[in-house]
């Protein structure tokens, strides 16, 4: 927690130079807090261009959790971007990781 703490007293091109780092950390339990906050301190602008194609990599070679805190992760930036990652995740030869799509995808569309 200290070192995410003091990540966000960097200068945004140091934390963004980090960012592949710090995303991973966001599907860890134990980092997943600080890490998140890391993540939503960069610009809006920036996450809005990067986080899909990123988030992509980190849940490649994940499991159906590494999918659901990703997913949480891209909803609290856009809606657009959780819905698309969802949307792998739907599409997964994966039973569980294609349930943790279903499942999202069922929740936005009541």
């Amino acid at each position: 927690s200290d070192v995410c703490s003091s990540d966000l007293r960097m200068p945004e091109p140091e934390r963004i130079a980090l960012f592949d780092d710090v995303l991973r950390l966001c599907t860890m339990q134990k980092f997943a807090s600080a890490a998140r906050q890391v993540v939503l301190s960069l610009s809006h602008q920036w996450l809005a261009s990067n986080l899909l194609e990123r988030a992509r990599a980190v849940v490649e070679t994940g499991d159906h959790l590494d999918y659901l805190m990703m997913i949480g992760v891209c909803r609290e930036v856009d809606l657009e971007i959780a819905l698309k990652l969802a949307q792998d995740a739907a599409a997964s030869g994966d039973y569980d990781i294609r349930e943790v799509g279903e499942t999202y995808i069922r929740s936005i569309n009541g």
